[in-house]
């Protein structure tokens, strides 16, 4: 059962992944348009 347990461990990486990366994406642009805000006033 020790080797099913990585596997579903590896499975949700790979789920994971995009969803974490979206949300930098996202945290990214807000960051800089925060930074344009600044910058502009």
């Amino acid at each position: 059962s020790g080797r099913k347990k990585t596997r579903e461990v590896k499975e949700e990486n790979v789920t994971l992944g995009p969803t974490v990366r979206e949300g930098e994406h996202v945290f990214g642009v807000a960051h800089i348009f925060a930074s344009f805000n600044d910058t502009f006033v």
